[in-house]
C-alpha cells in the first residue's frame, strides 16, 4: 500500500513541477524572440553603417593621394625657390660690381 501512495504523491506533484517550469520556458521563449527581432532590426541597420564607413575610407584614401601630391609640389617649389634666391644673389652681386665699376669711372 505504501507503493501506491507515493506513487499518487509523485503522480500529483509531477504535472504541477512541470507546469511551473513550462509557465518559466514560455516566458523565455518569449524573450529570446523578442531579443531575436531587436537582433535582426540591428542587423539590417549595419548595412548603411558599411556604406559609411566604406566611403570613409575611400575618402580618406583620397586625402592621402591629394596630401602626397602636395608634398611632392611644395618641394618642388621649395627647390625653385631656391633656385630663383641665388639667382637674385648673384644679380645684386653683378649690380654691385657694376656700380662700382660706374663709381670708378666717374671719379676719374
Amino acid at each position: 500500500m505504501k507503493k501506491y501512495v507515493i506513487l499518487g504523491i509523485l503522480g500529483v506533484m509531477v504535472p504541477t513541477m512541470c507546469f511551473g517550469a513550462s509557465v518559466r520556458f514560455t516566458q523565455l521563449v518569449r524573450e529570446k524572440e523578442r531579443k531575436m527581432a531587436e537582433l535582426e532590426k540591428c542587423m539590417g541597420s549595419t548595412k548603411g553603417l558599411k556604406i559609411a564607413g566604406l566611403s570613409t575610407l575611400g575618402l580618406t584614401a583620397a586625402g592621402v593621394a591629394a596630401n602626397v601630391v602636395e608634398a611632392k609640389k611644395i618641394d618642388e617649389y621649395e627647390k625653385l625657390s631656391v633656385k630663383y634666391d641665388t639667382k637674385i644673389e648673384t644679380a645684386k652681386t653683378d649690380l654691385d660690381k657694376a656700380k662700382t665699376e660706374v663709381d670708378d669711372l666717374t671719379t676719374k
